[in-house]
């Protein structure tokens, strides 16, 4: 709620997008089933899939929801060997083109919210807070303001508080 995927979208219009949840997996993040009307499937690269393939950004929105099967094809495509290993169909390498980059975007005080160290060792870490100053020059009523304090007082500071966007 305070602007990543905005600030995102507007640095690298031309990202490919996941979301993620705790259902997605490996497979999931490289390629996604498209069943056709005689009954067979065929498979259409997925968003790491094609931004790999031709070296955009990918923006991961919600990594730390992710469980960790979903997350392993990251770990060869962060690492600079060029390929996500057994990334294609048939279980050979995919290549990395020049220029893919991994943006990763979470809420970490969110519930359940975690990332391996070997993942989050990968990324350079940007904290983007919620001001004060914000809400009150965006004109938030001063009750909503009392509240969102109160919540970040209790428990020295562990309690949720709502995001900009809930304000």
């Amino acid at each position: 709620g305070c602007g990543k995927t905005a600030a995102m979208q507007i640095a690298f219009p031309d990202a490919e997008n996941e979301i993620g949840h705790d259902k997605l997996t490996a497979w999931d993040m490289l390629w996604r089933p498209r069943p056709l009307p005689d009954g067979t499937i065929e498979y259409d690269p997925s968003p790491l899939n094609r931004a790999a393939t031709h070296g955009k950004p990918f923006y991961f929105d919600e990594i730390m929801r992710t469980n960790a099967d979903a997350l392993t094809p990251l770990f060869s495509a962060m690492d600079g060997r060029g390929f996500i290993v057994g990334g294609n169909l048939d279980g050979t390498d995919l290549p990395v083109a020049p220029g893919f980059v991994v943006i990763g975007a979470s809420n970490p005080l969110v519930r359940g919210a975690f990332l391996p160290d070997a993942i989050a060792s990968r990324f350079h870490i940007l904290t983007v807070e919620t001001s004060e100053q914000l809400l009150v020059d965006l004109g938030l009523d001063e009750r909503l303001l009392v509240a969102w304090r109160n919540l970040g007082a209790m428990d020295g500071g562990e309690v949720w508080k709502p995001s900009i966007r809930e304000m």
